[in-house]
Parts: structure tokens; C-alpha cells; sequence
């Protein structure tokens, strides 16, 4: 390319290139008409190098118009046949190195929300033209639908410019991915209008009500006793996140259900549990339902200053590990048995999905697995390039809630619908519990660039968190990188193929 070149010397040599080819079938005299004149306009607005653009398009069309003999194909489509037909004769271009990591900075909580990121595309391969930069997400918005802003690193002002490629320039905001997102139904196991049997899930292998149940959330009673006339407690909650001891404000010795309720509801993670209360006042039971509380929630304290009375503690229901609001799904261990759920969903072809689950398990517990399957009792769903999709979960003893993520696609073509399979991977007499199994489209930061997803957990972030999504590219192949230079590849979703058994060299574009 002539980049701050004369006209001289590099602009007509460019000219002459192009007419070293002779085929009768290309007008390349009309190709590269315009292009020296384009070189004593304004350089800074690229009209030189528009130029080149366009004659590299012509060129392009002109060599698919000829060998296809098809009329009136766009860039796209002749891009799209030249991509085939290096398919087809096993040509392939040499790929750049990418990657990408992420690495949190929870400076200012004991927040669980955690961001994923893939290079991996809609067609199962590497996305080869991201830029090297790295990402910064910043919580800007806490509460129960946090939002996180999303900046990359200064961009070039052009893909023809000589800085070209700097960082993508985007400024985009994302919020977690929930079950109200997901394809999948009930996938937080909250619904069932048979006990123990989650709506909308199959259960092929497992007994409802003893291998396969539905758990509850942790219930706790505080009971006030002695009648006190006077004085005054305060309750104290232990997060099983980190271990981190919160009190709520003082309660009066006959506070009512809506009292502690109101109190608790203040303290961080608590939002959302209820309160009934029986007895007669100042007597009163409090009966607390941790909803919306993650695993197993350790037995409330308290601090009471009464003239006479105290206050005592039960646990009523045990939450379990791995549950992460409300309901989940438990599966309990049966030496002789796998246990196996299905349903049924509709996913869109060749689309990147995030795919997550909360887990938890017992000592010694079996895997298991979440994957795609195309019927009750069949095979692997396969992206473009044959991978089986899903992801697995493998305690190395007894774990406490974890979630796990994974980001699948489905290939062009695929039967709808797909069957989503929950399977316990070996009979063993240890349980395994999961919850807020979502299956949901994943975020593209930019065309071409890396896939992002969300999981808000269960305390939620404080403003000021932050991850720095790092995603690394050698730049190496020269022709891929010239073909998105010169005909934005990235724009129009599209790449040259990097695999098969005849390398083009890079000295082809010198």
C-alpha cells in the first residue's frame, strides 16, 4: 500500500501489479482507473486509500465474476465464494495467536457476579480478528439488575490507517444474563405442579421424591420467650459467602413480623427473605424464609437486652449447598443409579449461547454433566467443526456452591428441537444439588470480536467493581489481516480459512 508515498514511484508500480495480469475475462484497465488522480487529493481523508479499497473489490469480484460465471455478485458473496473454493482445494492462510482471560478486581465487595468471555465464534473456530486489547468492565449500576460498562482501547480512526489495528473503541453496557433470559423453562427448578417433579423437565432416569427432589430455601425461627415489658435485641447473620458477621438495627422486645422483616431486608443479601411470626405479643415466633438467600444459611445470633425473657434460635429447614435462591435441584446419591433429566428448547443456529449452572455436591460425588442432545436416550450436538457441546461438573470432594460456564453453539441446519440433558455420570451414594441452569445468547463486544456473559450471583456488586477482560492477538498472517484491512472481514463476518494442506504464503500481498 502507498501510505505517504509520491505518486512517483509506489502508485504507479501499484498500477502496473495489477496490469501484469492479462486474462481477457478482466478489465483491469477500468479497475484501476482513478487510482493516481485519488493520490493528490487529501490524504488525511483516506481518498487515496479508498481508492485502493475499491480497486481491490473490483479486482475481487471481477476474479469470482470470471471463474464462477456469475453476474452481479457483491463483495460479500464473491468474498464468500473465494472462502468455498479455498475450502474445497485445501487452501488456508496462516492464523494469528489469539486468546482472552478474565481477571476480577471485587476491591470494593464479596460480590459473586462473574464476567466470561470466549474467542471462540458461531462457527466453532477461533475468531481470528479481535484486537489486542484488553476490555475494562466497571460496575456503574448495583442492586438486584447490576450494570456494567464495557471500554476498550482507543481505535484507529480507519483499518486503513497507519495506526491500524489499535484497540476496538467500544463503549457498550451489559447486565447478567437471568432465567428470565434463558431459553430453557423452569430452569431455577422454582416451578412444580407434581411435588418433587420440576415443570417442564423430563425425568427419564430417577425416582421423584427419593434419587430426584426439589429442595427448599434454608427456614429459621426466632422465638422470644419470658415476656419481656421492656428492652430491646438485635439479629446477627453470618454470609456463607464470607464468612462476614452483619447486624441489623435494633429491634424493640415485641417487634412485629414486618419489624424483623423490615430489619433483615436491610442487611446486604438479605433483600428479599419473608417473616411470619405466631404467639401472642410479646411472645412471638418469627418464622424467616431465606429466599433469594445462596446454600446453606448458618443459624441467625442474637444480642438481647431484655428485663426479663431471652431470645432462642432454631433451623426448621437446612438450605442446601449448591442451591442459589430458592428451589434447586437435588440429585441424591443411588449406588445403583445415573440419574437423567431432559427438555426439550429451540436455539438459533450457528449462535454463540452462554450456558451456566450453580453447583454443589457431597464428598465424593459423581460428575455430571449439562450437554445438548437431539433426543431423550441420543447423541452429542455438534458445532460446525464437530465439538460436542455442553459443560461438566467434576467436585473433588465436597464442594460448596460453584457455578460453572460454558459457551456452546449448534451448527447450521440442526432439527429444533435440540434437548437439553442433566445427567448424574456414575452411580454413587454421594448428592449432587444444581440450580439456575440458564441457556441464553452471549454478547458480541464488537463484530469479530470476543463473546461476553454475565452471571449476577448472589450478593451483588458494589459500584467501583471491576474486570479487566484481556484479549491477546500476534497479529501473525499477513493476508488475513490484509483481507479486513481492505474489505472489513470483521464487518461482514467473514474469514479466510486457516486450516487444510496447501499454505498460501504471506509473500503473496508483499
Amino acid at each position: 500500500m502507498a501510505r505517504g508515498t509520491t505518486i512517483a514511484d509506489s502508485v504507479l508500480a501499484s498500477i502496473e501489479q495489477y496490469k501484469l495480469k492479462t486474462d481477457a475475462d478482466l478489465d483491469l484497465d477500468r479497475d484501476v482507473q482513478g487510482l493516481a488522480s485519488a493520490e493528490l487529493s487529501d490524504r488525511t481523508n483516506n481518498v487515496l486509500l479508498d481508492s485502493y479499497r475499491s480497486m481491490a473489490s473490483a479486482l475481487v469480484r471481477g476474479v469470482v465474476r470470471a471463474d464462477s460465471a456469475i453476474d452481479r455478485l457483491s463483495l460479500r458473496e464473491s468474498i464468500e465464494y473465494l472462502i468455498e473454493q479455498m475450502k474445497a482445494d485445501a487452501y488456508y492462510v496462516t492464523p494469528p495467536t489469539v486468546s482472552v482471560s478474565v481477571t476480577p478486581y471485587m476491591v470494593n465487595s464479596t460480590s459473586d457476579l462473574t464476567v466470561y468471555s470466549t474467542i471462540v465464534d458461531q462457527f466453532g473456530l477461533n475468531a481470528q480478528l479481535v484486537y489486542a486489547e484488553t476490555l475494562q468492565a466497571e460496575v456503574t449500576q448495583s442492586g438486584s439488575v447490576p450494570l456494567l460498562a464495557f471500554r476498550g482501547e482507543t481505535a484507529s480512526r480507519s483499518k486503513l490507517a497507519e495506526d491500524w489495528p489499535q484497540g476496538s473503541g467500544i463503549q457498550i453496557p451489559l447486565t447478567p444474563v437471568t432465567v428470565d433470559d434463558s431459553v430453557i423453562s423452569n430452569g431455577d427448578f422454582e416451578l412444580a405442579s407434581i411435588v418433587d417433579t420440576p415443570d417442564s423437565w423430563l425425568v427419564e432416569v430417577g425416582s421423584p421424591g427419593n434419587t430426584v427432589t426439589l429442595t427448599d430455601p434454608t427456614v429459621q425461627t426466632v422465638i422470644i420467650s419470658g415476656t419481656p415489658t421492656s428492652g430491646s435485641y438485635f439479629l446477627k447473620y453470618t454470609d456463607p459467602l464470607t464468612s462476614i458477621v452483619h447486624a441489623t438495627e435494633t429491634l424493640a422486645y415485641n417487634a412485629s413480623s414486618s419489624d424483623v422483616q423490615a430489619a433483615l431486608r436491610e442487611v446486604e443479601g438479605l433483600e428479599t427473605v419473608t417473616v411470619s411470626s405466631t404467639g401472642t405479643s410479646p411472645d412471638l415466633t418469627h418464622t424467616i424464609t431465606f429466599t433469594g438467600v445462596a446454600s446453606q444459611v448458618a443459624i441467625l445470633a442474637s444480642t438481647e437486652v431484655f428485663d426479663t425473657g431471652s431470645v432462642a434460635h432454631a433451623i426448621t429447614t437446612a438450605g442446601e449447598i449448591g442451591s442459589n435462591t430458592g428451589r434447586s435441584l437435588k440429585i441424591t446419591g443411588n449406588i445403583a443409579e445415573q440419574s437423567t433429566l431432559y427438555q426439550p428448547i429451540f436455539m438459533e443456529t450457528e449462535t454463540v449461547y452462554s450456558l451456566s449452572a450453580w453447583f454443589g455436591a457431597t464428598s465424593g460425588a459423581a460428575a455430571v454433566d449439562i450437554v445438548l442432545v437431539d433426543g431423550v436416550g441420543g447423541s452429542a450436538i455438534l458445532d460446525n467443526q464437530g465439538a460436542a457441546q455442553g459443560l461438566g461438573f467434576a467436585p473433588a470432594g465436597s464442594e460448596a456452591r460453584q457455578h460453572k460456564n460454558a459457551f456452546v453453539r449448534v451448527a447450521k441446519n440442526t432439527p429444533m428441537p435440540v434437548y437439553l440433558l442433566v445427567k448424574k455420570n456414575a452411580p454413587t451414594t454421594n448428592d449432587l444439588t444444581i440450580d439456575e441452569i440458564i441457556l441464553a445468547p452471549a454478547a458480541r463486544a464488537y463484530p469479530g470480536g470476543p463473546y461476553l456473559a454475565i452471571s449476577a450471583g448472589a450478593t451483588p456488586p458494589a459500584i467501583g467493581d471491576k474486570w479487566n477482560v484481556t484479549v491477546a492477538n500476534n497479529y501473525a498472517g499477513d493476508i488475513q489481516k490484509w483481507f479486513d484491512a481492505t474489505f472489513d472481514m470483521a464487518g461482514l463476518g467473514l474469514q479466510l480459512p486457516t486450516t487444510g494442506s496447501t499454505l498460501l504464503p504471506d509473500t503473496l500481498i508483499a
